[in-house]
């Protein structure tokens, strides 16, 4: 009687195994990314050899400079969502044939950073130059167009 109760749960597991599954899909919202206000080191008073700096945070202002301003932008997207903010570490502002490397920063920072409850974050975005110890051969505005990426992790 074993032997034939064995047998038996073989052929119902046989005759009941079906392939099924479930198909998924979870919709999310695009990313938006608004610059609120440009990141602008102002109108400095040059010292060759000084270092100025904005600070990637809401009141950034730099010493010997007027105007300056960290960049901010706000994000919005899918609600607690992760996402990785991409930056270059360093950019070259121009004038002329004068050119001055700058260290850009971000707030905030680190490899687990996600949106707010309600889908929205707030980014900064600050920076340091030193001004070569020769100086500058021009006065004038230098700029720069940078790429500020956000993307869902």
């Amino acid at each position: 009687m074993g032997h034939w109760f064995f047998r038996a749960l073989l052929l119902f597991a046989a005759s009941s195994v079906v392939w099924g599954g479930n198909a998924a899909m979870a919709q999310v919202l695009p990313i938006t990314i608004v610059e609120l206000r440009a990141f602008d080191f102002g109108y400095c008073d040059i010292v060759n050899g000084a270092t100025y700096t904005v600070a990637a945070a809401e009141s950034a202002g730099v010493t010997g400079c007027l105007g300056s301003t960290s960049g901010k932008f706000q994000v919005t997207g899918d609600a607690s969502a992760k996402i990785t903010i991409s930056l270059p570490n360093r950019v070259t502002i121009t004038n002329g044939s004068d050119t001055i490397s700058v260290t850009v920063s971000k707030s905030p920072t680190g490899g687990n950073i996600r949106l707010d409850g309600t889908g929205n974050l707030t980014i900064y975005v600050g920076g340091n130059f030193r001004v070569p110890q020769g100086g500058l051969a021009t006065s004038g505005l230098f700029v720069v167009s940078d790429i500020l990426t956000v993307l869902y992790k």
